[in-house]
């Protein structure tokens, strides 16, 4: 397996670097920094000069010198350094450490190192590659390369990072849980610059993703590559979730694939079932059951067929309390087969024994009353109360008013509700003026009742107009704007429903945008926008609905403005005096919502300079600088994810 992923992973990075490796030197992005490959030369009694200018400057900044230390366990003290700027690389084995030794003693030339003169660790601990950590995300900087053997000046194409995720188009095709490991099959579509992958692992509810430390196979041919993972580090009985993550050569991150859920091993001594019947009752076919309540039972599914050996489709589920249920899309005189499974929380089990139901019906089938008539532009509305105790659905008919000639309209409108609707949408060649309706029932037991009362309705004409909505009101509260208005349907009875419409609108002049669909058909008189941004004032309004796409002249609007919260910076910074320059530390803020620090410092009559930004769970930061006579200030902000930063308030010196 471990020669599968190296002879994968050399075509690779041979493949990445074909590109570039006649050009040099050249800078490329990487997950937090900017690589500078300086060279093949490796700098044994000479050095390359890193220097790197900013936008908007005209002048240099040295920000590093390079050369190779000679040296076995210096050199691999370099790599592990090297590694924790990049998550795809992993640290060779003691056994590949004399290979790579030996084939850097016998070279000056990182061409010559097979495999590993491509990885950027190892060219880092070469000296041919630096790896620039104080570039700022999405900054466009240029560098400069100096041989000090040469007098040659070689300046890289402007670069910035984090560079865009690509999607490798990444599908698990396969899932196995056993009892002691999960194999996985993956493929990836897109597989041009991809150089690693890694299985990442959550246990549901009980632990964040990481790294699944699995075992991973490879299989590269010319339209995709096939990736395979074995977990063997599982527990049993268990929830599981994993997603595959890309890395190109640099340790970006691709788009990783979707997160798969996984249940490992459903326990067969808890799924059976003592007993199973089919009775025929008056509204179909009641099936019970019996069996000892397993642990973490979450539901009970019901298949059935026609057909004893074939053709078995899935019913529905039933709750763990559950033991009875009626069938009742069954007719009389007719087989039907069903078999149940067990789901717990570890997986379904296997299927129970089939039982055979049969239904005998008989009763008769009870007309509808109350029968009325609303007509309405394009439809007519059908209102009756079901008189009886095991109707299912209906007949209607329709005729023209003047001839009485009725026609049946559709085919069985099921309904077992005791008061039912139903729209007859009208034929646009429907020319009468007057139209007559009745309705048939028919029951559980397939008899058909006589027919209601005759009504008549009159097919609407007029042109129509719906009622605004009104009242619009906004409030904001804990991240979200409660949108609520008075409902108009008691005054209007053709408003059916509302839509929900919103637009950005910053005032002080500025020309607000368009509104924009914030929720169609929403059923109720209120909302909760969770879609906004701190600092944005939203403007919102209400349509009423109506029948065949009708609507209403839009509301008075409603203006919100959310609040800008903004964190406080940190107090707890303390800065020390060091050979190199200056330590600080700090406590790790316990503010909600915070993803980065930023770094500051200031000195006598010059402005603030910004030294870094810090991912959250970093606590520490050293400043080197060789001057250490002047008196340097230090402050660290926090920036929240709306990217509000805090105010520097807290200036903090050397004792």
């Amino acid at each position: 397996m471990r020669k599968l992923v190296l002879v994968f992973l050399i075509s690779i990075v041979s493949s990445t670097l074909a590109s570039s490796q006649d050009v040099y030197p050249y800078a490329v992005a990487g997950p937090d920094g900017i690589y500078v490959m300086c060279g093949r030369q490796i700098p044994r009694n000479f050095s390359y000069i890193v220097l790197r200018k900013e936008p908007g400057k005209n002048t240099w900044e040295k920000i590093a010198t390079l050369s190779f230390y000679d040296h076995f366990d210096t050199f691999f003290n370099n790599v592990i350094k090297a590694n924790g700027n990049n998550p795809a690389y992993e640290l060779p084995s003691e056994k590949q450490k004399g290979h790579i030794w030996k084939w850097t003693q016998n070279t000056g030339n990182i061409d010559s190192i097979p495999y590993y003169g491509g990885i950027p660790m190892y060219r880092e601990a070469l000296g041919v590659a630096f790896y620039d950590r104080e570039a700022q995300k999405n900054i466009k900087y240029e560098y400069k390369v100096l041989n000090t053997n040469s007098e040659n000046e070689k300046i890289t194409p402007v670069v910035s990072f984090p560079s865009p995720r690509v999607n490798y188009q990444i599908t698990n095709t396969t899932c196995r849980a056993m009892e002691k490991y999960v194999s996985l099959e993956y493929e990836i579509a897109e597989k041009k610059h991809i150089h690693t992958v890694k299985l990442f692992r959550s246990y549901y509810l009980q632990s964040e993703f990481a790294p699944a430390n699995a075992s991973l196979g490879f299989n590269n041919n010319n339209s995709q590559l096939k990736v395979w993972a074995l977990d063997t580090l599982v527990m049993r009985r268990g929830i599981l979730l994993y997603y595959l993550q890309p890395y190109d050569l640099y340790g970006n991150p691709g788009v990783p694939s979707d997160t798969i859920r996984v249940t490992n091993l459903v326990n067969k001594d808890e799924s059976w079932f003592e007993g199973i019947h089919a009775t025929s009752v008056e509204n179909g076919i009641k099936l019970s059951w019996k069996f000892e309540v397993p642990e973490y039972l979450r539901s009970i599914d019901i298949y059935k067929s026609e057909n004893y050996d074939s053709s078995y489709v899935y019913l529905l589920s039933k709750s763990p309390n559950d033991t009875i249920f009626i069938d009742e899309d069954v007719q009389p005189n007719k087989n039907y087969f069903y078999y149940f499974i067990i789901n717990n929380a570890y997986g379904k089990s296997d299927r129970s024994a089939r039982v055979i139901g049969l239904h005998s019906g008989n009763a008769k089938a009870v007309a509808p009353v109350n029968l009325t008539a609303m007509a309405e532009p394009g439809r007519v509305i059908l209102k009756w109360k079901n008189d009886g105790d095991n109707s299912k659905g209906y007949y209607i008919f329709r005729a023209d008013g003047k001839s009485l000639d009725f026609i049946q309209v559709d085919g069985l409108f099921e309904s077992d509700k005791v008061n039912v609707t139903y729209i007859d949408t009208l034929p646009s060649t429907l020319k009468s003026t007057s139209l007559a309706y009745y309705v048939k029932s028919e029951n559980t037991s397939y008899d058909i009742s006589p027919a209601s009362d005759t009504v008549f309705a009159n097919p609407f004409q007029a042109d129509m107009t719906l009622t605004s909505a009104v009242n619009l009101s906004t409030h904001y509260s804990d991240n979200k704007i409660l949108v609520s208005w008075d409902l108009v349907g008691e005054l209007d009875e053709n408003v059916l429903d509302y839509r929900l419409e919103r637009r950005l609108n910053p005032g002080d002049g500025e020309n607000p945008g368009q509104f924009e669909i914030l929720a169609n058909n929403t059923g109720h008189n209120y909302f909760e926008d969770t879609d906004i941004l701190e600092g944005e004032t939203y403007e919102y309004r209400v349509i009423s609905l109506g029948i065949n796409n009708l609507t209403s002249v839009p509301s008075i609007s409603s203006i919100c403005r959310v609040p800008i919260f903004r964190p406080v910076s940190i107090s707890s910074l303390q800065v020390f005096k060091t050979e190199n320059g200056y330590q600080l530390n700090w406590n790790k803020t316990g503010q909600e919502n915070i993803k980065s620090y930023k770094i500051y410092r200031i000195q006598e009559n010059i402005a603030p300079k910004l030294l870094a930004t810090l991912d959250v769970d970093n606590t520490s930061y050293e400043d080197k600088v060789n001057d250490m006579e002047t008196v340097f200030l230090y402050a660290v902000s926090c920036v929240n994810d709306s990217g509000i930063e805090s105010k520097t308030e807290y200036w903090v010196g050397a004792d």
